[in-house]
């Protein structure tokens, strides 16, 4: 088993890589978190504000107040979603 000294591909992190991973199309981030990081990163469609919101949200779930929880807010919209529901037709 070779190793070689290489740097991550997502966080530039020097770290030892298994040559016969690297043949393999392995080994190019220096952990996991790295790897699904960069997995995440070269999706198409890849929005790093819209990843920044969603992390915002995530850390504030349970911490933050009921309003706060949503940053962008649809006014109520949401809680009322049906609409016609006071006139008994999704009972």
């Amino acid at each position: 088993m070779a190793m070689i000294k290489r740097n991550c591909d997502n966080c530039g992190k020097e770290y030892n890589a298994d040559t016969r991973n690297l043949r393999r199309g392995w080994g190019r981030c220096c952990c996991k978190s790295c790897a699904a990081q960069l997995r995440e990163k070269n999706k198409p469609g890849y929005n790093p504000e819209r990843v920044a919101l969603n992390n915002a949200r995530r850390e504030c779930w349970t911490d933050c107040p009921e309003p706060e929880r949503y940053p962008l807010s649809y006014d109520g919209a949401d809680f009322d979603q049906w609409g016609d529901c006071e006139f008994g037709i999704h009972d």
